[in-house]
């Protein structure tokens, strides 16, 4: 479990997790360089060695993931990641509320000296509201927003 320790929680106890795209995306396609790290974090959360829960992502997230599994991998890819993300007992997929939506908006225009994606600022809404203070991901500037992000490097 060494090569984890940039993952565990810097809480004790539960702790939620939420699943960007750029970690899923890691997670389900076999070609990218962090494909073995994302699945053993997620086998490790799963086995409940790392005690993240509960684990959540969005409908934006899932949408991304699809496409970006549709567009650099294959229909089969991206319709497993489907599968295996709505169908999961484990993970819970919030939908963007109008609220949200108009809170992301805000960041986004106000954010004029960072490069946070409109679907970055729309997670950060939906953590906050959520209560949650972890992120898995790969790319992103949640530290930024702040939040901590996973791995820490």
């Amino acid at each position: 479990m060494t090569g984890l320790a940039g993952f565990r929680p810097t809480t004790d106890g539960p702790t939620g997790l939420f699943l960007d795209t750029s970690a899923l995306f890691a997670y389900f396609h076999p070609e990218t360089d962090e494909h073995e790290e994302a699945r053993a974090f997620l086998t490790a959360v799963g086995n409940n060695d790392i005690p993240f829960r509960p684990l959540t992502t969005s409908t934006y997230v899932v949408d991304e993931l699809a496409t970006l599994l549709l567009s650099k991998g294959t229909h089969e890819l991206a319709c497993t990641a489907l599968e295996r993300t709505l169908d999961s007992d484990a993970i819970t997929v919030l939908p963007e509320t109008d609220d949200r939506f108009a809170e992301a908006r805000s960041g986004f225009e106000r954010y004029d000296d960072h490069e946070i994606s409109f679907t970055d600022q729309l997670i950060a809404v939906t953590m906050r509201d959520e209560g949650t203070d972890h992120v898995f991901a790969y790319d992103g500037d949640f530290e930024t927003l702040g939040f901590e992000q996973l791995p820490r490097r």
